[in-house]
């Protein structure tokens, strides 16, 4: 069935982290961990709705939380696309603005406008699969990234670190390839391993 994994629904959390996180701060600075009767409760919500609101309205003179619209880019993340860049034997294949790239997951030996093909039509439905391990080669092969030459925070990637990040090496590597976007010389001196 279509849908069927944690990831189909992008940008929906895989954790109640966020939520748990919210509700001990109404407890430790709000309700002071007790039970508040019902019009306490509500007055309180109130308050403390509009004092968020405020925070994060820029026009109000206690802005200081702004909302966060796009990806931030950490060092880690650069250097992540920059070895991916750089990587020996990395075989990708572009049509426009959708560049496919052969995933380390791959068990093919060659990376061709055939494996494309392929891809395309098992992920579009126009052929099923013949099995579970049979649909694990195929979608997890190939990443499918899809640059937005305006603003590269904007493309798309089939991988699995963009569903939970809204980022990834691939993007940020495409974007670089394309220079969109210029990674620091930091990133780009990989460290030795020790011996």
């Amino acid at each position: 069935h279509k849908g069927w994994y944690a990831s189909y629904l992008a940008g929906s959390p895989s954790t109640n982290n966020g939520l748990e996180a919210t509700n001990a701060v109404i407890k430790k600075e709000n309700t002071l961990r007790r039970r508040l009767p019902l019009h306490e409760f509500l007055t309180m919500a109130s308050d403390l709705v509009a004092s968020w609101s405020n925070q994060r309205h820029p026009e109000q003179p206690h802005f200081r939380k702004p909302f966060t619209v796009e990806c931030k880019l950490d060092h880690p993340d650069y250097v992540a696309a920059y070895q991916w860049v750089k990587k020996p034997g990395r075989a990708t294949i572009n049509r426009g603005d959708v560049f496919y790239t052969k995933s380390s997951k791959s068990s093919s030996t060659e990376f061709t406008v055939d494996t494309i093909r392929a891809y395309k039509q098992f992920t579009t439905g126009t052929t099923s699969f013949n099995s579970f391990d049979h649909y694990q080669q195929v979608v997890h092969g190939v990443h499918c990234t899809t640059l937005n030459r305006s603003n590269f925070f904007k493309s798309t990637c089939t991988c699995i670190w963009y569903f939970k990040q809204h980022i990834c090496k691939h993007i940020i590597g495409i974007a670089y390839e394309e220079k969109l976007v210029k990674i620091p010389n930091d990133a780009k001196s990989i460290d030795m391993g020790d011996k």
